[in-house]
């Protein structure tokens, strides 16, 4: 006769409730029962370089800039 282990290995335990815990967190998220971060975002002024003929390279060598 042979005896058969059905014990559940730990680590498949641990993923089917980690996979459990996320989809009930994704789905708490995209239903709007987690509350939204408290965080702004203000989007900042772009500001254009000064347009010049001449653009510095290291070593102080000026070169043209193409546009």
């Amino acid at each position: 006769m042979e005896i058969t282990n059905n014990k559940l290995h730990p680590l498949v335990a641990t993923a089917a409730v980690s996979l459990i815990v996320l989809s009930a967190a994704g789905v708490a998220s995209l239903t709007g029962f987690l509350p939204k971060s408290g965080a702004t975002t203000t989007q900042q002024p772009v500001v254009a370089p000064a347009a010049s003929a001449t653009a510095a390279a290291p070593g102080g060598i000026t070169l043209p800039v193409l546009t």
